[in-house]
């Protein structure tokens, strides 16, 4: 005996019945899992039970133990009746199976949707060189390309949240299919129906406009009565392969519009690929897709299949990339922005070292700007300033280094130009007290760096309309660019805010400093709205300070953190605390990589007593990233006040009156901290 076709015999019966496992069980006195075991084919039923399951299902024995009925048996009172049950699950595989002959439709919807997916982006990505709208029109496109692409395949998952299980009852003999609805019977002629779809569970007989359901137990009795074509309703695997099929149709016309469209319109415009190898990358996916499509056709599919051609697509495709950059006469430099907003494309001659600047990117493609020459060795490096501004170092025909900087935006309306030089008219300084210290000075078409450096008219270097170069001769020396939050008014100055990077060239590998300007146009109305802007901040830090002191639980819960930290100390000097106040500050601020040796120089406290005081001191040393070193002097700036069991420090940053609320000390208290142990930091 076939333990597994009886067990589906059994399911198929049950089902017939309208019955659950559990009521099936009730009636032979088993439980449901006993049932199901059945079912499953782990276990027969008991020999002492075959004669009621017989009568429960009315067939005979020998049609149990066969697992198949043996003759027609016609009887149409309810409870004998034939029983489809089609379910949600059921019902979304026939939309499936609906939409999936619809193949041609697929393909058209789906290279539609991606043609405005692309042709959206394509429209969205020339925004920055024409107007019109070219944004919202492309975003529109590209909300069109993807509601086209989702329909198909939301369209059956919709339908089915609204489906409601439905049954369906039939019985049949040699001659005739009996459907019952709405208890009216409706006899149908084998010889009627003129197609039927199949499959694993059930079957579906059409005749006109009409779809009955029956189960697949039932077909197989039936079918050697129908004379009308047979359709298998699509699988999972077959729907993944036309799936497949389907995108890399797609992606080869893509392809072919691409490459179409490149050689026609965009290579007689200027524009080149970005990378000379994408060109035969574009050609062999082509080849490989077509390929592939063919094999799916015609081979079994498994995982293994699968991933062999995965992995074998993947090596031609990286082969090709090494192999085709043999062939090509430019190597490609290529970077995009932090926020992604800028790409950065340079493209150097093998054997001139002529270097090209391509600035307008659109897709895959670019469009050259300027050019400049560059020794054939490939020494470039390039860092981003600002999100679209970058600073190129290169080698020059004659060994010395040059500098170019490539810049991608605007600070004004993007229609007049104006000079970078100007727009900096005034005093500029540290916007944080933790960087190296600057002090720029602007005036009369000139540049003054911490008061020792001038740099004249002739020796600043504009380029595009947010970065200057300053040089001596023919080093340079400075590299100054507008951020992304300077605003030119129209004076040709940068309105209120706006903040600047200055970065020493010569000093390899030295980060980039923000400084702002502390003399916008002279304006006293600003400067004093500054000051009051400082003061209240001021404020806020002192309230902060008293808030957790006058709270001893929260004050012992505060975590210490780098702009307000404890101490524990019963120390009453001045020196001494602050010492210790500048140790923790250290100790809160981690690893950073940089090799540390710093020494105290002087110290001073401007206002208040031992409980509550404003302190001002600096420090001279060494900071080493890697092979560079630099000798820096540091400004800190402390409010501490007396606590429980030590005292709390607040880190005072550039203008903010750390003393607010304070009588100032005259004279104040001077210290030499030189030789002060607690003033000394290294780290390695």
């Amino acid at each position: 005996m076939d333990n597994i076709k009886i067990g589906k015999y059994i399911s198929y019966k049950r089902k017939q019945k309208g019955l659950t496992q559990k009521e099936l069980g009730e009636m032979l006195l088993m439980s449901d899992k006993a049932v199901s075991k059945w079912e499953r084919g782990i276990s027969l039923p008991d020999i002492s039970l075959l004669p009621e399951l017989a009568k429960i299902f009315n067939i005979t024995v020998d049609e149990l133990l066969n697992g198949e009925d043996n003759t027609f048996t016609v009887n149409k009172e309810k409870n004998n009746l034939y029983i489809f049950k089609l379910t949600a699950k059921t019902y979304k595989q026939i939309l499936y199976f609906q939409l999936y002959s619809k193949k041609i439709w697929l393909y058209v919807i789906t290279l539609l949707a991606f043609i405005f997916i692309f042709g959206g982006y394509a429209l969205f990505s020339l925004r920055q060189y024409y107007s019109f709208h070219l944004d919202i029109i492309g975003l529109l496109i590209i909300v069109l390309g993807i509601s086209l692409f989702f329909i198909p395949i939301l369209l059956p998952i919709i339908k089915t949240c609204f489906f409601k299980e439905t049954e369906y009852h039939y019985t049949y003999n040699q001659e005739n299919l009996t459907y019952i609805k709405d208890g009216r019977e409706t006899c149908y002629k084998y010889s009627n129906f003129h197609h039927l779809y199949k499959s694993n569970d059930y079957c579906i007989l059409i005749n006109n406009s009409e779809k009955l359901f029956i189960n697949f137990e039932d077909y197989k009795v039936i079918s050697k009565f129908l004379t009308c074509p047979i359709t298998n309703i699509i699988s999972k695997k077959e729907k993944w392969i036309i799936n497949s099929q389907i995108a890399l149709t797609t992606l080869n016309i893509l392809l072919l519009i691409l490459e179409l469209g490149y050689h026609i319109i965009l290579k007689n415009l200027g524009f080149e690929l970005i990378y000379a190898q994408l060109e035969y990358i574009i050609i062999i996916t082509i080849l490989l897709s077509t390929i592939i499509c063919i094999i799916i056709s015609k081979i079994k599919i498994n995982l293994i299949t699968t991933l062999s051609i995965i992995i074998s697509s993947i090596i031609i495709l990286i082969t090709t990339w090494l192999i085709s950059g043999n062939f090509v006469t430019q190597i490609t430099y290529y970077s995009i922005s932090p926020d992604f907003s800028s790409q950065l494309v340079l493209k150097q001659d093998k054997n001139t070292g002529k270097i090209n600047d391509y600035h307008y990117t659109y897709l895959c493609f670019a469009k050259k700007t300027t050019s400049f020459n560059a020794s054939s060795i490939k020494k470039i490096s390039t860092r981003w300033l600002t999100n679209d501004c970058n600073y190129i170092s290169y080698q020059k025909a004659d060994g010395s280094s040059g500098i170019y900087i490539a810049t991608y935006g605007d600070r004004s309306d993007g229609i007049a130009y104006y000079s970078v030089l100007n727009s900096l008219n005034g005093d500029w300084t540290n916007k944080y007290d933790d960087e190296p210290r600057y002090h720029l000075m602007t005036k009369n078409n000139s540049i003054t760096i911490n008061n020792t450096e001038t740099f004249s008219e002739n020796e600043i270097e504009q380029f595009g309309t947010i970065a200057i170069t300053l040089s001596k001769g023919s080093e340079t020396r400075y590299i100054i660019a507008l951020n992304s939050n300077c605003i030119i008014d129209d004076n040709g100055l940068i309105k209120h805010d706006g903040t600047i990077e200055i970065i020493p060239v010569f000093q390899v590998n030295v980060p980039a400093t923000e400084l702002f300007c502390t003399t916008y146009k002279k304006d006293d109305q600003v400067q004093q709205n500054i000051n009051n802007q400082k003061r209240q901040e001021a404020l806020d830090i002192v309230n902060e300070m008293h808030s957790l002191i006058n709270n001893k639980e929260d004050y012992n819960n505060f975590k210490s953190r780098g702009d307000l930290f404890k101490i524990q100390t019963d120390s009453n000097d001045y020196i001494e605390i602050t010492g210790l106040a500048y140790q923790k500050e250290q100790e809160l601020g981690g690893d950073t990589g940089v090799i540390v040796d710093t020494n105290g120089t002087n110290l001073s406290i401007k206002a208040g007593t031992i409980n509550d005081f404003y302190v001002e001191f600096s420090t001279k040393g060494s900071y080493r990233l890697h092979d560079n070193e630099e000798i820096s002097e540091v400004s800190y700036s402390y409010r501490i006040i007396k606590s429980y069991d030590g005292y709390l420090i607040a880190k005072i940053g550039y203008r903010i009156p750390g003393n607010i609320g304070l009588v100032a000390l005259s004279p104040t208290i001077e210290a030499d901290i030189s030789n002060n142990e607690l003033f000394h930091h290294s780290s390695s």
